[in-house]
């Protein structure tokens, strides 16, 4: 018997956001020991310091290409 036959398991056919939920879910619980009355206080914590994060990323573009536009400006100037 060959080893495909033995072990036929297709990972594209995995409910992946269920997968990784449930993972995180159980690390939480049994892992960590927290209770589970903690984890709308974690998520709203998570979406703050995404905001957090994001902002800090868009305020980086925005001086990353005015820095660009402003380094070429001065290229075609001299």
């Amino acid at each position: 018997m060959k080893l495909i036959d033995k072990f036929l398991f297709d990972v594209r056919q995995l409910d992946w956001k269920n997968y990784w939920k449930d993972f995180v879910l159980g690390i939480r619980r049994y892992i960590t020991k927290e209770d589970e009355s903690t984890i709308p206080l974690a998520r709203t914590r998570l979406k703050r310091y995404s905001n957090y994060l994001q902002t800090a990323l868009d305020n980086y573009r925005i001086f990353y290409s005015s820095y660009l536009s402003y380094s070429f400006q001065l290229e075609f100037i001299i």
